[in-house]
């Protein structure tokens, strides 16, 4: 990415120096800032195929012909491009291997991004097919500028994604669009720069019909320079208000008003098993690739949970489950693992699990760890968070309806407190109170 025409990425430009007196400085308003993300090749990034040096094709259907609609790179290096014919393609390149375009997998995986983008800016558009906007005005104070916004965006995108991605930073949704659209990574921070940057743009670049372009072609226009070279009023006369309005936009002369995503509130996803497993350990290394997902929803939307279902699904039989309480709300990965391993030794599976799920309908604040109710250097953290819950479950779970064999077990509590606390007396009495607590909330509630 650049600085509006003048300086190359990687982003090693200087902030704008500030003037010596604010009293005598003119008052500005401040501009929006839209970065777009353009993903080029997103309808094959969603099929994660395997061999990716192979010759990969993605094909839609239009008016009964398969054509091309994303080609990989070494089917373009044989001649594949967009919009050509399957049986062109093949003439090209015999050995490529075709595979029909998921539209459903795109939206779900655009809208994970648009979840994902939710941590740098409230403000994020989906643009269809393939691309998201982001309004990051507001959030260069957070994050310490714009350069280092930008840095982390790119750093954090390229740890979580496996997809290519083409930056561009304007003022204007619409022109950081079309600067990321055709390739052009460039930072331009005031509307005044907009016309000499996008100047070059081709006419094509707009979102207009063919006989539209067509006619365009025929009065010799090539580029948007052109277009802003004509009198605005016979442009709008012979060619539509909808083109002139278009132009505006780009500049910032017209309101280009988006729809915000709004991120989803709860966490249902699935993981289809590449075959029938029934050795818990595989499943628990399957689990935790589902609830590392969720960790990280999680974290994005700065909450905790205090309950969640895994299901395993079998051919024959109806579908096996677990449920996880926790006494708090919690987003601790390593603390569900050891929850979910407890409860997968005591579960009965009729079958073999080809798949899983992983549902949260209900995200909840995440208690901030001053206000604990024990202090945490009476035992670990780790202790704190995950023995309690474990003996819980096992208490809970086989002694759920004699409560006198529940009390008669606190004996156990308290040889597993003593030996885990090192015989400290303040931590065999705080471990005895975290436990006797999740007792009683699971007596008084038993839904939790």
């Amino acid at each position: 990415m650049k600085i509006a025409n003048a300086v190359p990425l990687p982003l090693d430009y200087a902030e704008p120096l500030a003037l010596p007196s604010a009293a005598n400085a003119p008052s500005l308003a401040v501009e929006n800032l839209w970065l777009c993300l353009h993903l080029p090749d997103f309808s094959l990034d969603v099929l994660a195929v395997e061999d990716q040096e192979a010759a990969h094709v993605v094909l839609e259907e239009l008016k009964g012909r398969w054509l091309v609609q994303t080609a990989s790179q070494a089917a373009q290096d044989c001649g594949v491009v967009a919009n050509m014919s399957l049986n062109a393609a093949y003439a090209l390149c015999p050995d490529m291997q075709a595979h029909r375009r998921n539209y459903l997998q795109e939206q779900t995986q655009l809208k994970q991004l648009a979840d994902w983008a939710y941590q740098y800016t409230p403000l994020v558009s989906i643009i269809e097919p393939h691309g998201l906007l982001l309004e990051i005005q507001g959030s260069l104070q957070l994050f310490g500028g714009l350069k280092k916004l930008l840095h982390k965006l790119e750093k954090d995108f390229q740890q979580q994604w496996e997809c290519a991605v083409q930056m561009a930073l304007a003022p204007t949704p619409l022109a950081s669009q079309l600067l990321a659209q055709y390739s052009m990574p460039v930072v331009v921070q005031q509307r005044a720069d907009l016309r000499s940057v996008l100047a070059e743009l081709p006419i094509s670049s707009l979102f207009i019909d063919d006989k539209l372009l067509q006619r365009l072609h025929n009065i010799g226009a090539r580029c948007l320079q052109d277009l802003w070279r004509l009198p605005r009023a016979d442009l709008a006369r012979r060619f539509g208000q909808a083109l002139v309005k278009q132009l505006d936009q780009l500049l910032g002369d017209s309101p280009d008003i988006r729809s915000c995503h709004q991120p989803s509130l709860c966490f249902d996803e699935s993981l289809e098993l590449p075959a029938e497993i029934r050795d818990k350990s595989l499943l628990l290394s399957s689990a935790e690739l589902l609830i590392k997902r969720l960790a990280q929803f999680l974290r994005q939307q700065d909450a905790g949970i205090n309950r969640l279902l895994i299901y395993f699904y079998h051919y024959e039989h109806s579908a096996s489950h677990v449920v996880l309480g926790f006494r708090q709300s919690t987003r601790d990965y390593e603390q569900m693992i050891a929850l979910l391993q407890q409860q997968l030794d005591k579960l009965l599976l009729p079958s073999r699990v080809h798949a899983l799920r992983l549902n949260v309908t209900e995200l909840v604040p995440l208690l901030s760890v001053e206000n604990a109710l024990f202090p945490s250097h009476i035992l670990p953290k780790a202790d704190m968070q995950s023995t309690p819950d474990c003996i819980a479950c096992r208490l809970l779970a086989k002694y759920w309806n004699n409560y006198r064999i529940a009390w008669g077990r606190l004996r156990s509590i308290i040889w597993t407190s003593w030996r885990i606390t090192g015989r400290n007396m303040p931590g065999v009495i705080s471990m005895m109170l975290h436990c006797l607590t999740v007792l009683l909330c699971h007596v008084v509630q038993p839904g939790c």
